[in-house]
């Protein structure tokens, strides 16, 4: 079973970029309207006014300021510390910077829209 993942983000170009230059995921595809895009990973990102489109219910708003949503995006990777580098760069918060854990060298950080991101060498 394949399973992917939709973030409602505020400016979908700026989502996929973020996590191309940070974990070098690949683009998939980018709707010409701007408000949807995907990477091969599996991760979408819907422009919120896209959301609201579609939907007919209210949904929580990701926001960098705002409450962290009840999800976090994981990514193994060949270097921790780089990719920290890199996501403190391009904007990213972080949680907790690289340290030692029980599954191996992580780090949890917020994206900029405050979605958390875990990344785990492999």
């Amino acid at each position: 079973m394949a399973v992917s993942v939709i973030v409602f983000v505020e400016d979908v170009a700026r989502s996929l970029a973020f996590y191309e230059r940070v974990v070098g995921a690949e683009l998939d595809h980018f709707d010409e309207d701007g408000s949807y895009g995907e990477l091969k990973a599996g991760i979408g990102f819907a422009a919120h006014d896209h959301v609201e489109r579609h939907l007919d219910l209210s949904f929580h708003r990701n926001e960098a300021a705002g409450l962290p949503s009840g999800f976090e995006l994981d990514f193994a990777v060949d270097d921790v510390e780089a990719v920290f580098a890199r996501a403190i760069d391009a904007g990213a918060t972080a949680v907790w910077e690289p340290r030692e854990k029980p599954w191996g060298r992580s780090a949890l950080l917020r994206d900029l829209d405050g979605v958390f991101f875990h990344v785990t060498q492999a």
